[in-house]
C-alpha cells in the first residue's frame, strides 16, 4: 500500500508541487486580505449625515432626530461597499417645485476627532448618490419615499490614505429643498 502511494507521489511530483504552491499562495492571499479588512473594520463612513431642509419635511424609516436636528446614521461602511438609507419627503410648499438633494461639507475625522480631510480630491472616493427622484417636480403636500446611497471605493490610494491618517469617521450635510420651477 505504502509502496503504491510512494510510486504515485514520485510519478506526479511536479503536479503535486504545483498544487501545493497554489494552495499556499491562496492561503497567503486570503490572510493578507483578512488582515487588511481587519485594520479597516472600524472605518465608519459617516457617523452622521445631518439633514437641512427648505419647503419640505423629512421623516420616517432611516431619519433620526436629536435636539431638533435630523440626521442619518450610516453605521459601518467598508471600502468597496455601499449602504442605502430610505426616508420620506413631503412638500410643505403651496406651489409645485423642483426637489433638490445635495450632499455638501464632507469631512473625515481621525481617532482624536481632528479634521483629516475637507473638500479635496480625496473626496472623489466617497460618493453620496442622490435618489432617482432628484430634480423631479413635487406638487403641494405631495409625499414620496427616497433612497440615497453612500459608497466608498476600494482604491488602493484611498485605503492607504485612510490607514495612514487614522480616519475613523465621516460627516456630511444633506440639503433637501424645493426650488421654483423656471
Amino acid at each position: 500500500m505504502f509502496t503504491k502511494l510512494k510510486e504515485i507521489i514520485l510519478k506526479h511530483k511536479k503536479t503535486l508541487l504545483m498544487v501545493t504552491s497554489v494552495i499556499l499562495a491562496t492561503i497567503l492571499l486570503q490572510t493578507t486580505i483578512a488582515i487588511l479588512l481587519s485594520t479597516t473594520s472600524n472605518f465608519h463612513l459617516p457617523s452622521l449625515g445631518t439633514i437641512h431642509t427648505l419647503n419640505v419635511e423629512v421623516y420616517g424609516k432611516d431619519v433620526q432626530e436629536k435636539n431638533g436636528e435630523k440626521y442619518i446614521e450610516w453605521g459601518i461602511l467598508y471600502p468597496g461597499t455601499q449602504i442605502n438609507r430610505t426616508f420620506t419627503v413631503k412638500s410643505k410648499s403651496n406651489v409645485e417645485g423642483i426637489l433638490i438633494i445635495k450632499a455638501t461639507t464632507r469631512t473625515l475625522y481621525n481617532s482624536k476627532n481632528e479634521t483629516v480631510l475637507g473638500p479635496t480630491d480625496k473626496m472623489k472616493y466617497i460618493n453620496i448618490l442622490p435618489p432617482k427622484q432628484n430634480e423631479t417636480i413635487l406638487k403641494p403636500d405631495e409625499t414620496i419615499e427616497l433612497t440615497i446611497t453612500l459608497n466608498a471605493t476600494a482604491s488602493k490610494e484611498f485605503i492607504e490614505y485612510i490607514l495612514e491618517n487614522d480616519v475613523q469617521t465621516f460627516t456630511f450635510d444633506l440639503h433637501i429643498y424645493l426650488t421654483e420651477k423656471t
